[in-house]
């Protein structure tokens, strides 16, 4: 195992290589935007752009170079293709199979889901986890997080069985919920912040 493990030097020096491959790029596509914010008349790209100005130049800029918006490629991405994508990318990546169990436990509100997560060969159960995908002003805070429900832990296993407890998780995210019979549809940021 050691052999496979990185030490700190190696590590920071991952870090540092990617860093200096990365900085030019970043440095060029921030000037970008700033000329662009100053270009439209925004006072802030006099003073200095904050971090919290960026993002939306940076999607202004986006659609003026490619007349894309982020709100057109929402059909594209219906929460239960994104779902499937996902699940059928960890199970290439990690060889399991994510297995929907709706119904088979308590949730705590209508649009959650319950599921398994299977070793791909075996099929025996590896975890579980919730998935809360919408958002519920009233009740959730906004974001997306994750949390152990339970962890793994074999002494606190069951004692009719023993062997090791399965953990457990929720993820909770705050995407649109359906309309209807129209799928939640979601931002390309979206996905790729939410899940």
């Amino acid at each position: 195992m050691a052999k496979k493990m990185a030490t700190l030097d190696r590590a920071e020096s991952l870090l540092e290589d990617i860093r200096a491959k990365a900085r030019p790029a970043a440095e060029r596509e921030l000037e970008e935007i700033r000329s662009f914010a100053a270009e439209q008349g925004a006072e802030e790209a006099v003073t200095g752009l904050m971090q919290w100005d960026l993002g939306f130049w940076s999607e202004r800029l986006r659609e003026a170079k490619y007349e894309l918006k982020e709100e057109d490629l929402r059909p594209y991405f219906q929460l239960p293709a994104v779902i499937d994508g996902m699940f059928e990318l960890a199970g290439e990546l990690f060889g399991i199979e994510v297995q929907a169990c709706d119904g088979e436990v308590e949730v705590w509100h209508p649009d959650v889901r319950f599921f398994k997560v299977l070793d791909a060969a075996t099929k025996a159960p590896r975890a579980y986890f919730y998935l809360d995908p919408y958002t519920r002003p009233s009740e959730k805070r906004g974001g997306a997080w994750m949390d152990d429900v339970v962890g793994r832990s074999s002494a606190m296993a069951p004692a009719n069985g023993g062997g090791v407890r399965l953990p457990c998780a929720h993820m909770v995210c705050n995407g649109t919920p359906p309309v209807g019979d129209k799928p939640s549809l979601m931002t390309h940021n979206e996905v790729r912040l939410s899940f």
